[in-house]
């Protein structure tokens, strides 16, 4: 699977962000409503889209207000032991989101 990259300013601050990637309602809010998860290192996150698709996420790394990283361990074949990261920086007006999929 060829990586994706994205670096993009968001228009919230860093809190407000790291919520949207770590917390149940914040998934849902912008994935799939079928997100479930607990915010600890260690745990697992599923996002269900119904029929035709669904994964589990690994959460690997937690740092409040700056990174999130997750490992897919089950899925689409392609995207088991791929790894999401998301880099939160604060910068006038909002946060920079870098968002690696490898």
């Amino acid at each position: 699977m060829p990586a994706i990259r994205h670096l993009l300013t968001i228009n919230a601050p860093p809190e407000r962000i790291y919520k949207a990637l770590t917390e149940e309602d914040g998934l849902q809010s912008w994935w799939t409503v079928g997100a479930k998860t607990r915010p600890n290192v260690g745990s697992k996150a599923t996002f269900d889209f119904g029929s035709h698709f669904h994964n589990e996420m690994r959460i690997d790394d937690l740092r409040p207000v700056d990174r999130v990283v997750w490992t897919c361990v089950d899925g689409d074949e392609e995207w088991i032991g791929t790894h999401y990261s998301f880099e939160l920086t604060r910068v006038p007006g909002g946060t920079e989101l870098r968002f690696a999929h490898t």
